[in-house]
């Protein structure tokens, strides 16, 4: 992150198991070892705070998928109240899937999530995916979601199927977006 924009309030790991608080802890079926890797920054300009939630999600077992996609979100507020959220990773599922309905949209007492690619690519198909095992042929579908808090508004969002001197830096295409701030949020104390 910027340093010269934002301060580090927090760093942690938590695992995505029955037992988050246990380093290396896997269940659920998972093939590997999971986790989710959350920072909260303080932004130096308005004293207002985000979090950034980071995961890879296990690639075989859809339980551990669908239970890991509900600890996050179960997860999130434990952060802070006053906190704008941008949850991102490999979440080895489509849009649709069970895991992304456990973390997109809004749900009583959990932070309200919105995919920001599909807001403005409502009617993307099977040619907006990001992995394609560098071979360039997309195969899954988008698997690589960025997904945030209302305070934001995706400005663009794409996925970046660019080789890097003649060849694919990642087995999965880039997914970004650019994203603003468009509600205030409360100063964390």
């Amino acid at each position: 992150f910027r340093a010269n924009r934002f301060a580090l309030k927090e760093a942690n790991v938590f695992w995505l198991s029955d037992t988050p608080d246990v380093a290396g802890s896997n269940q659920w079926g998972g093939a590997c070892i999971r986790v989710a890797a959350v920072v909260v920054l303080i932004d130096r300009t308005d004293g207002t705070s985000v979090g950034i939630c980071n995961t890879h999600m296990d690639h075989i077992s859809a339980v551990a998928r669908e239970k890991g996609a509900r600890l996050i979100r179960q997860r999130l507020p434990s952060y802070g109240s006053n906190l704008k959220w941008v949850v991102m990773g490999d979440f080895n599922a489509r849009p649709g899937s069970v895991p992304y309905q456990a973390l997109v949209g809004a749900e009583p007492g959990k932070i309200t999530l919105i995919d920001t690619y599909a807001a403005l690519h409502p009617k993307a198909g099977p040619e907006a995916g990001s992995f394609h095992g560098y071979t360039g042929k997309i195969g899954e579908g988008r698997i690589d979601w960025i997904l945030a808090s209302p305070e934001f508004t995706a400005l663009a969002a794409a996925i970046n199927q660019s080789k890097y001197r003649g060849m694919y830096p990642s087995d999965h295409f880039a997914a970004w977006a650019d994203l603003k701030c468009t509600r205030a949020h409360l100063r964390q104390d």
